[in-house]
């Protein structure tokens, strides 16, 4: 095995008496059996419910809890996944650290999160990605290594939160993040690279057995755009053909590009579309019209925003909405953190380390209610949105690169379904329609109806949905 158990974290203790481990599939804890445990593990926490200036905020979360890391960790991304098959939620986190360190940490029920452990790459990390890209069940590890000489490093998982195997594949310059998904409609993960100093994608096609071959690498840039400095990119069905396309932030730049994938994981030329300054992306159907929009942290002039360009159909994005929310902005996320079938925005300020929430409020057009400002650590450059706790809503988990912290929110709104992960269809109920839709997902290689995270569709995904049958 290539890790280590990590000295344990001075600033994070565990629960007491260990705490109540309670399974992701069966979880009677309460919003105060989960505050309890917030309490007996947090240093850092902000008394009672955390609410903005509004005197009714649209959502509510249980006291923060601070996992400080005891070395410069300098954390980039967090990806989340059960990884040693006990029914709880882990998290692996890359960083900027000169040890070279990849950090895991497991999930001990109702959110509480373990000591790390230290998977060693060797050189300094942007992103993380966990899935079964093998497809023999274990969840495996894939990581952009920073540098010059791009590299994606691939990990087997071997059931028990360790990983071995290393394998690496090289791919351009400077790989800033991933996109890990089915591009080529095989049933196998494949990964989309962003590389940061030379300007382009690359598209890697999984075997079948977890090895990637570089497929494709796809200019961004060129001589009459220069340099785009791409940064994150998002992948999605925009032009509703049943695969899926590549959108892609830059650092430093007045456009996003769009790839349309041809259906067989061959990416067409990229597209720019004016955008202002936009850095994170993501994908959602924002005014809910069937059509998967672009959701950007604009870095317009240091000034902030919040831009959405909104999709006519066919992946023809007309229109820019644009929200004024202060500083800089830079990571953005869409949960649904009330359960009303309406994607949430999520966004970071690196200004004033901020997290900024905005509720989707749209009616036929597309509307964002006031926003929500919740205090995080110093420079907030990721946010990651999952069921930490196993209570069927949408908590957050904020990487904070300047602090060598993440920031933990459970999610304490009242949801407006008896479980929205479960409901597949998204009719706002579970039931044969959410059924039907896991059996034609029977043994797939994770997707919606994988809900424990394993990395396959299976009896305890069945399990789930039966749980929370409306």
């Amino acid at each position: 095995m290539i890790t280590a158990l990590a000295p344990a974290n001075p600033h994070v203790n565990r629960p007491v008496n260990g705490g109540q481990r309670m399974r992701r599939f069966i979880c009677p804890c309460g919003r105060g059996a989960r505050a309890a445990a917030g309490a007996a593990i947090g240093l850092a926490t902000v008394g009672g419910i955390l609410r903005s200036a509004d005197a009714q905020p649209a959502f509510e979360f249980a006291k923060p809890v601070l996992y400080i890391f005891d070395f410069d960790m300098y954390p980039t991304s967090i990806a989340a996944g059960d990884l040693n098959n006990d029914g709880f939620v882990d998290l692996v986190i890359s960083g900027r650290n000169l040890e070279g360190k990849v950090l895991i940490m497991l999930g001990e029920g109702d959110g509480v999160l373990g000591r790390p452990m230290e998977l060693l790459i060797e050189s300094q990390t942007e992103w993380v990605s966990v899935r079964n890209f093998d497809l023999d069940g274990p969840l495996d590890l894939a990581v952009a290594v920073r540098g010059g000489d791009g590299v994606v490093a691939m990990f087997r998982g071997v059931g028990d939160g360790t990983f071995t195997d290393r394998t690496d594949h090289a791919v351009g310059r400077s790989p800033s993040s991933m996109a890990a998904e089915d591009f080529d409609g095989d049933g196998a993960i494949d990964l989309a690279v962003t590389n940061y100093e030379s300007h382009d994608v690359s598209i890697l096609l999984n075997d079948g057995q977890g090895g990637m071959n570089l497929w494709q690498t796809v200019a961004l840039g060129g001589l009459l755009k220069g340099p785009v400095w791409p940064f994150y990119l998002t992948a999605s069905d925009f032009d509703n053909d049943l695969d899926l396309d590549l959108v892609v932030g830059h650092l430093a730049s007045n456009h996003v590009s769009f790839l349309r994938n041809q259906g067989d994981g061959v990416f067409s030329a990229a597209m720019t579309i004016p955008a202002l300054q936009p850095v994170g992306v993501a994908a959602a159907d924002m005014n809910l019209d069937g059509n998967t929009d672009v959701v950007m942290a604009d870095l317009s002039n240091f000034e902030g925003k919040l831009v959405v360009l909104e999709n006519q159909g066919g992946a023809q994005f007309a229109g820019l909405t644009t929200v004024d929310t202060g500083g800089w902005s830079w990571h953005v996320a869409t949960p649904d953190l009330n359960g009303d079938g309406r994607p949430d925005v999520a966004l970071t300020d690196v200004n004033h380390n901020l997290l900024i929430l905005l509720p989707n409020e749209s009616v036929g057009d597309m509307a964002l209610g006031r926003a929500q400002f919740i205090p995080v650590a110093t420079f907030p450059r990721f946010i990651l949105v999952v069921d930490l706790d196993g209570d069927c809503d949408m908590d957050l988990v904020v990487a904070s690169i300047g602090a060598h912290r993440l920031t933990v929110l459970l999610n304490e709104t009242t949801q407006g379904s008896s479980c929205l992960i479960a409901d597949l269809s998204g009719d706002g109920r579970v039931g044969a329609s959410d059924l039907l839709i896991l059996l034609a997902d029977w043994n797939a290689p994770g997707g919606p109806a994988d809900f424990d995270y394993n990395g396959h569709v299976n009896a305890t995904d069945l399990l789930f949905l039966l749980n929370h049958w409306d």
